[in-house]
């Protein structure tokens, strides 16, 4: 961020605080969890840094809700899990969480 274009017009300090400001809700699928249907286990990076986040993606989003919580928006975004997802954006984003968060 801190080397950002100039056409952007601002600096890595005024994004970090734009971005800390926003309304941010992240959705992940409380199936999304392990190898399966609807998991999209194929397209899933296993390098050592992406398994050091954790092995699937609910995993991974939970540890940058966390990350983003301590250290970027000090707890003003929202994560909401799911129920009954897995990594499918039909069944997500036709939850009655994300209608929710889309539409407050």
């Amino acid at each position: 961020l801190d080397k950002l274009p100039a056409n952007l017009g601002r600096d890595g300090a005024a994004a970090r605080q734009a971005y800390a400001a926003a309304d941010i809700t992240y959705l992940e699928g409380a199936l999304d969890n392990s190898n399966g249907p609807g998991r999209a286990e194929t397209l899933l990076a296993h390098d050592c840094a992406s398994q050091l986040q954790g092995p699937f993606r609910l995993q991974r989003g939970q540890a940058y809700a966390e990350y983003d919580a301590k250290y970027l928006a000090h707890g003003k975004h929202k994560l909401v899990i799911v129920p009954g997802c897995a990594h499918t954006v039909s069944c997500v984003f036709s939850s009655p969480a994300a209608r929710a968060a889309l539409f407050p």
